[in-house]
């Protein structure tokens, strides 16, 4: 190949990975196996947006079977609030559906239906922390000095399912430079 083509074409090349580095959305995917570790029940596939400072603004989840037919899908936006997202969950196989959005600060109106029934649904009142669905994860990771130094984190759950919120710990068990071990209860 001519040095006069393959200049251009490593310059392009050399661009198109640039350009894949620099605010992308991340594409996250989650295997859930049975308890032996034999058979694949379904894939998680996230695909989230963060902001210019590196916030997780929203997330949209797509659950597939093993031969990739659709599950299930949830939408999540974490304006209102960073570890409980609004958001919007679809089981397409089980015919059930669940939400939470946010009314105002420490209001929040939960609700779930199942297939061909009215909602179900609640304002509830919760203090901070809040913790909801996908949100677990960004708190847990926020706590991490607090539970590396030995100390119990609290917080309010919320689940729609039940229409209720519920008060958890998070108390660390054993830990490395590199793992943590909790208890959740």
């Amino acid at each position: 190949m001519p040095n006069s083509l393959l200049k251009p074409m490593l310059i392009g090349m050399s661009c198109l990975v640039c350009n894949g580095l620099i605010a992308q959305p991340d594409t996250i995917f989650g295997y859930a196996y049975d308890a032996r570790r034999e058979n694949l029940r379904y894939v998680e596939s996230y695909h989230q947006v963060y902001n210019a400072e590196g916030h997780l603004q929203q997330s949209q989840v797509r659950y597939l079977s093993p031969n990739e037919e659709l599950l299930a899908t949830k939408t999540l936006d974490y304006e209102a609030h960073p570890y409980a997202p609004e958001f919007t969950f679809d089981n397409k196989v089980a015919a059930y559906e669940e939400s939470l959005h946010w009314i105002s600060e420490g209001r929040v109106r939960v609700r779930h239906r199942e297939a061909d029934q009215r909602w179900q649904e609640k304002v509830l009142t919760v203090e901070e922390p809040v913790v909801a669905d996908a949100g677990f994860d960004a708190f847990l990771k926020d706590q991490l000095p607090r539970l590396m130094a030995g100390q119990t984190v609290e917080f309010n759950f919320l689940n729609p399912a039940r229409l209720d919120w519920f008060r958890f710990n998070a108390q660390p068990l054993t830990s490395t430079q590199t793992t943590i071990e909790l208890k959740v209860a």
